[in-house]
């Protein structure tokens, strides 16, 4: 049950506490009784899918230098950057004097990042900041970005998603209204315009969207009130997006809501989803317009606590897995030659949420 946009935290039991005024309570998921998602052999998980994402094999990209993550403690939000080669934190971002972080997004050069960002003193609104990185992972400018506010609170799940040139946001945010209730949004850096589709519930989960920024996915969360379908919105369409039906590409049911999340490939063709269960998690691709089972790509056992949360890079190659386990590990996956890597956990290693690079 969703009270003034809040999940019960406490013994495992019940659902997690989420509240749009204090970052330090951000979302974390318990894990709750999930369907089965078929096996393959092992030897084939990772055969094709980079023929499924990509359309055709290539050299390999280099994979994105950082990973931009909010780090949550009891009295602030803060962004810690972390070496993609290494696991390894380079530096701790603070936010401007009256601000707390709430969510990132990678562009596609790899050390431009968009930032949301809540007033201490204004929970209905956010502020976007543009963060640029030196090549050491240090800390370049931070500088408010083209369209610097925005209606609504953007909540830390997820929510926010940019397209590879960064003039191109996509966001879900919760309205400061009686209803509670939400919209599905792009802001258009090149315009100035904001355009919003409103949802019947007070926010989505796991917005992710196309490299172009014309293809959105995001999961109509039951934390939020929604059904838990996966809905897929094309952000072309003249007008305003209240005026375009959102359709539902894969129906509730299939362990991604509340326990895992989505990721859109950069081509806008394929959707990766995480799914966790009472003690695995399991990486599958889908195709992004009919919903159809294309592969699943990894399985994780003996796995303890949620969400499963996913980040592609802009390249569509790598794909980055984190928190799927308490101990805050992360994963790394080459599409294209299957190699999973696990990093390393230096004995300081902050827990993240909101990842992206």
């Amino acid at each position: 049950m969703i009270i003034s946009g809040r999940r019960n935290t406490g013994d495992g039991n019940g659902p997690l506490t989420v509240s749009p005024t204090a970052v330090n309570k951000a979302p974390r998921r318990r894990t709750w009784t999930v369907s089965t998602v078929t096996s393959l052999a092992a030897a084939c998980l990772l055969i094709g899918i980079v023929t499924l994402i990509k359309g055709h094999s290539h050299t390999p990209a280099p994979q994105p230098p950082f990973i931009v993550g909010l780090h949550t403690t009891p009295n602030r939000a803060d962004l810690t950057v972390v070496s993609t080669a290494t696991g390894e934190p380079l530096t701790i971002v603070q936010p401007p004097k009256g601000m707390y972080f709430r969510d990132t997004a990678a562009t596609s050069d790899g050390r431009t990042f968009i930032i949301a960002a809540e007033s201490a003193s204004n929970s209905c609104d956010t502020w976007l900041y543009k963060l640029r990185l030196t090549a050491q992972g240090a800390v370049s400018t931070l500088t408010p970005y083209k369209i610097p506010k925005l209606s609504g609170l953007i909540l830390s799940s997820n929510d926010l998603s940019v397209s590879a040139d960064g003039r191109r946001i996509a966001y879900s945010a919760s309205l400061c209204t009686d209803k509670e209730s939400g919209v599905i949004a792009v802001a258009n850096a090149a315009t100035g315009q904001v355009r919003t589709s409103p949802l019947n519930s007070q926010s989505a989960w796991s917005v992710s969207s196309s490299s172009d920024g014309r293809v959105i996915g995001f999961v109509n969360t039951v934390v939020y009130g929604g059904d838990g379908s996966i809905r897929l919105l094309r952000a072309d369409a003249a007008g305003r997006l209240t005026a375009v039906r959102i359709p539902v590409v894969m129906p509730s049911g299939y362990s991604v809501d509340v326990n895992g999340s989505i990721a859109m490939s950069p081509d806008g063709a394929t959707l990766l989803t995480c799914a966790e269960g009472q003690k695995t998690a399991v990486l599958a691709a889908y195709n992004a317009r009919t919903g159809k089972l294309l592969r699943v790509v990894h399985t994780w056992p003996n796995v303890t606590a949620a969400p499963c949360d996913l980040a592609y890079s802009s390249s569509g190659q790598y794909v980055l897995v984190y928190d799927i386990d308490t101990a805050g590990t992360i994963t790394k996956i080459n599409v294209s030659t299957g190699q999973v890597i696990t990093f390393a956990k230096p004995k300081k290693y902050p827990a993240v949420l909101g990842v992206s690079w």
